[in-house]
């Protein structure tokens, strides 16, 4: 149902980039439940902004229903959110 290949997610604040993802391959299938737990700053949020499609990824893939999500419209996104995802930020 959901899954990464090779997902990156770099900020550039002038000279200075931080790369907050790095290759995360991810899957998670139908009817699971994912939990996502680690320290401040570990780049829980940034990961959940790429998978419900809020953001997008430096470099990498988001795969949905089998579909990849790159070249979305922001309405077809905005639907895939409304009707596909279940999930509660901090």
């Amino acid at each position: 149902m959901l899954h990464t290949k090779n997902l990156v997610k770099t900020y550039v604040n002038g000279t200075l980039e931080t790369k907050v993802l790095r290759d995360i391959n991810l899957s998670v299938e139908a009817g699971e439940f994912v939990a996502i737990m680690g320290r401040s700053g570990a780049g829980k949020s940034t990961l959940l902004y790429q998978l419900s499609l809020l953001d997008n990824p430096t470099s990498g893939s988001v795969s949905i229903n089998g579909i990849n999500t790159e070249r979305m419209s922001a309405e077809e996104k905005s639907n895939i959110r409304l009707n596909t995802f279940g999930y509660v930020f901090q």
